[in-house]
């Protein structure tokens, strides 16, 4: 009986460190502190209006994970478009956006020049726009102080 009990007990010990070094690199990383970069529309920028058109950035929702030391960020928005030219409306538009990584520091590390496709029903559209950026770290904990930043250009 005392054989069997130590047996039981030693495969539940192996089997609980096994859960431990089977950890994702982001199960890791949480652990180590670490959480999603900021993520958010350019005050002044989410919105744009032009002689033709006026377009919204909206809806901003998403999530991260941390592989190979670095965070993967992946997140979806809305742009809602409106013609509001004299023409005909076309059957869609090319609206131009950007991307920008931030370090801690304000830097930018990177700036993506992004071009949605927005199909209109009469004048009216809707893009969903989904990106997935990876940003390399030198320590998981800092992750929380990059911002990614999203916004029409401004002319």
């Amino acid at each position: 009986m005392k054989s069997y009990l130590s047996s039981i007990l030693t495969i539940g010990i192996i089997v609980s460190l096994g859960g431990c070094a089977g950890q994702s690199a982001t199960q890791q990383a949480v652990s180590a502190g670490a959480s999603c970069p900021q993520t958010g529309f350019l005050k002044h920028t989410e919105t744009i209006e032009t002689a033709e058109i006026k377009a919204t950035m909206e809806d901003l929702d998403g999530g991260c994970h941390f592989k190979d030391g670095q965070v993967v960020l992946t997140t979806r928005f809305n742009i809602s478009a409106k013609w509001i030219g004299r023409a005909e409306a076309p059957k869609g538009l090319e609206i131009p956006y950007f991307a920008t990584i931030v370090d801690p520091n304000e830097n930018v590390l990177a700036v993506q020049d992004l071009t949605a496709q927005v199909e209109l029903d009469h004048t009216i559209g809707q893009s969903l726009e989904e990106l997935t950026q990876s940003i390399p770290l030198n320590d998981v904990k800092m992750s929380r102080h990059y911002k990614v930043i999203y916004g029409f250009p401004v002319e």
